[in-house]
């Protein structure tokens, strides 16, 4: 049992739903990105991605709901196709800068686990 956000994004085509990933990432307050699943005071932040869209989660570690989140929390969704996990196959897309890199071509400021 979890609070959920659900988000369409027509990115996410049947191919990058077969083959592809989506990674999610949250914000941190020093202002680096952390990719989902990540814990923060026993609660959880988890996604799962199909064609079209995207949902993020939230709930206690336990399997328990959480009250509801409060404050503001920010995300980003990476949509990684086929041919980009191919042309780029060391990438730790797992890290958003490293993704953000090897996706845009350009190389982000800073740097995160």
């Amino acid at each position: 049992m979890a609070w959920v956000a659900s988000f369409t994004d027509p990115d996410i085509t049947a191919a990058v739903a077969a083959r592809g990933e989506v990674e999610i990432f949250l914000q941190y307050p020093d202002g680096t990105w952390r990719n989902l699943p990540d814990i923060i005071a026993g609660t959880q932040f988890f996604s799962r991605f199909s064609q079209g869209g995207f949902e993020i989660y939230y709930a206690n570690v336990d399997g328990t709901v959480p009250t509801a989140p409060t404050g503001t929390f920010t995300f980003r969704s990476v949509v990684i196709a086929p041919s980009q996990k191919q042309a780029h196959p060391n990438t730790n897309w797992k890290n958003y800068y490293e993704a953000m890199a090897a996706i845009s071509g350009t190389n982000p400021t800073t740097s995160a686990n």
